[in-house]
């Protein structure tokens, strides 16, 4: 009965693991995937009335880390929808994320 059971919760833990959100992609479908997209290429409704790029784009993932860093947690360069995240609550660990999420997410050639 206890090896059925390690079994059960084993396999679930194996199963559950490829389904799980990386902590920045939770954070991008919280709190941005309404302007940018699910697949970040800023088509939404919004995205398209404010020029919103493509994150996967070599236009940002070219960007360093600081850039994308200043830009989703300080809102520098954006002039038509609102960042600044920091100011909003959320961590230097979690931009951090967001950013390794984006950079996950990058255009294949």
């Amino acid at each position: 009965m206890l090896r059925t059971f390690i079994f059960m919760v084993t396999l679930l833990c194996l199963l559950s693991s490829g389904f799980a959100q990386s902590v920045g992609e939770s954070l991008f479908t919280a709190h941005c995937i309404s302007c940018h997209g699910g697949d970040l290429s800023g088509k939404t409704n919004f995205g398209k009335k404010a020029n919103i790029p493509d994150l996967r784009s070599a236009q940002i993932q070219n960007q360093t880390d600081k850039q994308l860093f200043d830009s989703i947690g300080h809102g520098l360069g954006h002039k038509e929808y609102p960042h600044a995240f920091l100011s909003r609550g959320f961590t230097n660990d979690q931009i951090k994320d967001l950013i390794a999420y984006i950079r996950s997410m990058k255009m294949k050639k």
